[in-house]
């Protein structure tokens, strides 16, 4: 196959298709193996480690950028322009399982496997055409643990010019920083095998974990005393050239900010391998084919930016505080709650009953708040659908409605749905921020749905009590999803009046 072909192919290139002005952030279709990394100013080394794992047949790769100052976004550009890259913007401290989790929580459902791989770090089969003929020959693993060899000493004093692959070929057994000849792995893992994942291990549903020969291994230690080279190595470039190892060394990490790597022996003799010699010509041949490449229909967004990187149920947290705060009076958003809120079992978000706090309500009050807009600058998210600026406000399936005055929207009866556009384009995550006046003696529950492919799939489901105010932020999915639709229920026979109604999209 020529090579413009092949990786035509490795890239998802489309013929004859126009390019979206908003492309979406995910492609429905499943990858087979993935890549994720969290990197800090490595662009010098980006191309030959993308490029490399491209030849060995990675599909996609979610780069966690943790605050980069280099040129690594231009480097980038025309592999996120193929579709290839999708980067998350991490300036975090001290987080390295909140991202390498979050990437199973945000996109492991669009991959098979999904390897943890630093960027001095090389994925090397030993004896299959791809890595995903390796990973067919573990059909009921949830986890693969990859034996590394540390590449680590040379005689090179200055940076040399050529691949980090061909210049640096001797590994060693007994790591003097590391204190032990014990090897450490690297997981590979199967999204929807897997409970929660460490530093450099995970642990899955049922406890199947193998090495790459196959062997059943523990889930509990990566140091492992007897490793496994078997069908599949990582090669860890981790000193290269002396002056490389001192600027290393200096360079924050990403999980610390404050590496202190010891000032270990360099010279020290190691045992040749060339197991990763015979993908050197591929990758030589794919770092000048990515830079003659037409442009194509970008099937990912090139980078998620997320500042404030929501780690476990901080939107919720988040919500809490905005919503008492705001029904408190308090003009000043900040972090901690006035009040604690109603209870929404099973929910990320929050709402409050207004009353007891003196809050009056009205049209546009609520988004208009400062405690609104810090989350927003938080999220980078923005209003996609607002009733206070849409000509038709909303479509309603049964009830009354009023004229959108003030109350903006009123409608009576047993039951009532109100249907709003979302867009459609591109995979985001979507909450609702409301303020709504029941009237009644008995309670109101509220059911929130999202359209996806033409199937409204059920997002949250609560209850507000009774005659009351009530302010609300819910998102109604965990991770991004492209829907075209969201529909509200509101089932009960008392009166709602909505003041205030929008659609936040962000992600």
């Amino acid at each position: 196959m020529a090579l413009s072909r092949r990786v035509g192919k490795v890239l998802g290139r489309g013929r004859g298709e126009e390019r979206r002005e908003r492309p979406p952030l995910m492609d429905r279709g499943r990858f087979d193996v993935s890549v994720m990394a969290i990197l800090k100013d490595e662009a010098p080394n980006m191309e030959e480690w993308l490029c490399h794992h491209m030849a060995i047949g990675v599909d996609h790769f979610f780069l966690y950028d943790n605050g980069s100052t280099d040129e690594l976004h231009e480097v980038l550009k025309p592999y996120a322009d193929h579709g290839v890259v999708t980067t998350v913007y991490f300036p975090m401290r001290g987080l390295q399982r909140d991202a390498n989790n979050h990437v199973v929580r945000f996109f492991g459902d669009t991959t098979e496997w999904i390897a943890y791989v630093d960027i001095d770090e090389f994925l090397v089969p030993e004896n299959d055409e791809s890595i995903g003929d390796v990973m067919a020959r573990y059909p009921d693993a949830e986890q693969v643990l990859v034996s590394r060899k540390e590449f680590c000493y040379s005689q090179n004093r200055t940076p040399v010019e050529g691949l980090v692959t061909e210049s640096y070929r001797e590994y060693s057994l007994n790591v003097p920083r590391m204190g032990t000849s014990e090897t450490l792995a690297k997981p590979i893992i199967r999204p929807r095998g897997t409970a929660r994942v460490g530093i450099h291990n995970a642990f899955t549903v049922h406890s199947r974990t193998v090495n790459t020969a196959g062997e059943p291994t523990s889930e509990e230690a990566t140091v492992i005393e007897d490793p496994s080279y078997a069908n599949l190595q990582m090669n860890h470039y981790f000193t290269k050239s002396w002056e490389e190892f001192q600027a290393k060394r200096t360079r924050a990490t990403t999980s610390t900010h404050a590496f202190q790597l010891p000032d270990v022996p360099f010279d020290i003799p190691g045992i040749e391998d060339h197991v990763i010699d015979r993908w050197q010509p591929r990758t030589r041949a794919l770092m000048e084919e990515m830079h003659t490449l037409a442009r194509s229909p970008a099937r990912f967004g090139s980078k998620l930016r997320m500042p404030g990187f929501p780690i476990n149920d901080m939107f919720g947290q988040e919500a809490t505080a905005i919503t008492s705060n705001e029904a408190a009076g308090v003009l000043e958003a900040r972090k901690k709650r006035s009040f604690r809120g109603l209870p929404m079992p099973g929910v990320r978000g929050a709402h409050v009953r207004a009353e007891d706090h003196g809050y009056e309500p009205r049209p546009g009050r609520f988004m208009a708040s400062e405690h609104i807009a810090q989350e927003m600058a938080w999220l980078q998210a923005e209003v996609t659908w607002s009733a206070l600026e849409a000509e038709k406000p909303l479509q309603v399936e049964g009830g009354d409605v009023e004229a959108a005055d003030v109350p903006l929207v009123r409608f009576d009866g047993s039951s009532g749905v109100l249907v709003i556009p979302a867009g459609g384009d591109p995979l985001r995550q979507h909450a609702l921020a409301y303020v709504l006046r029941v009237e009644g003696t008995g309670p109101v529950a509220a059911q929130l749905a999202a359209r996806e492919e033409g199937v409204w799939v059920p997002s949250a489901t609560y209850e507000m009590p009774g005659t009351g105010t009530y302010l609300g932020l819910v998102a109604l999915e965990k991770k991004p999803r492209t829907i075209d639709a969201v529909r509200i229920s509101l089932d009960g026979t008392s009166t709602v009046a909505i003041y205030d109604l929008a659609l936040l999209t962000f992600g």
